[in-house]
C-alpha cells in the first residue's frame, strides 16, 4: 500500500503455474477503483467521485511439454534447485526422535513440489510437514521449500540416515537433474 498526499494505491499479483502442456489463458484482471482530484492537469478531474472499471487483456500462453525420459523421483518440479540433507543432531538414543530436513532452494514452481516417498530401513518415520518461504507474489526470484520427517531408530548402533531422491526438470540445463545428497550416520 502506498500513500502519497490523498492518493491510495493498493497493488495485487499473483503467481501462476501452467499443470498441462498446451495453450491456456489466464483470465483477465478486475479492479474497481475511485480517483481522486489531482490538480488543475488531473485527467480524472471531473470523475473524482465516480468509480471506474478496470480489466486487464487475457493472457494468452502456450505452455511446452515436458521432455521424456524423466527419472525416478521426478513428480513435476520445474526449475533451478540445488538441495541439501541435514539432521537435527548427530547422537540420539534408540527411544529418542530426530528430524531430518530436505531443503530445496531455488527459482521454479516450488509450491507445487510434493514430498519424495520416503521410507528408510532402520528408521521409522512418525510424520512429515512442509515448511515454505517464497518471493512475494508477482515476483520471480529465489525461494524455499522445506521437507521434514520425524525419524526414530529402530536399533541402537550407527544408523544410516538416507536421502530422499528428488528429481526436476531444469529450463537452464535443458534436462532432468536428480538430487541424492549423501547419507548422513548417527
Amino acid at each position: 500500500m502506498v500513500r502519497s498526499g490523498v492518493t491510495l494505491l493498493t497493488e495485487r499479483s499473483l503467481r501462476v503455474y501452467p499443470l498441462a502442456p498446451g495453450p491456456a489463458l489466464v483470465a483477465p484482471a478486475y479492479a474497481v477503483v475511485s480517483p481522486a482530484s489531482g490538480g488543475l492537469l488531473d485527467p480524472f478531474s471531473g470523475i473524482s467521485s465516480q468509480r471506474v472499471e478496470i480489466s486487464s487483456e487475457t493472457l494468452h500462453v502456450n505452455v511446452r511439454p515436458l521432455p521424456d525420459g524423466a527419472p525416478q523421483g521426478f513428480d513435476g518440479g520445474v526449475g533451478h534447485f540445488e538441495v541439501r540433507w541435514v539432521t537435527d543432531r548427530e547422537h540420539t538414543t534408540q527411544d529418542q526422535a530426530i528430524t531430518a530436513r530436505l531443503e530445496v532452494r531455488g527459482t521454479g514452481n516450488l509450491p507445487l513440489l510434493r514430498a519424495p516417498a520416503y521410507a528408510p530401513n532402520d528408521l521409522e518415520v512418525f510424520a512429515s510437514t512442509v515448511e515454505d518461504s517464497l518471493p512475494p507474489a508477482g515476483e520471480v526470484g529465489p525461494g524455499r521449500r522445506t521437507f521434514l520427517w520425524t525419524l526414530l531408530p529402530k536399533r541402537a548402533g550407527r544408523v544410516r540416515v538416507p536421502a530422499p531422491v528428488l528429481a526436476w526438470y531444469d529450463p537452464e540445463t535443458s534436462s532432468y537433474e536428480s538430487a541424492n545428497p549423501p547419507q548422513i550416520t548417527l
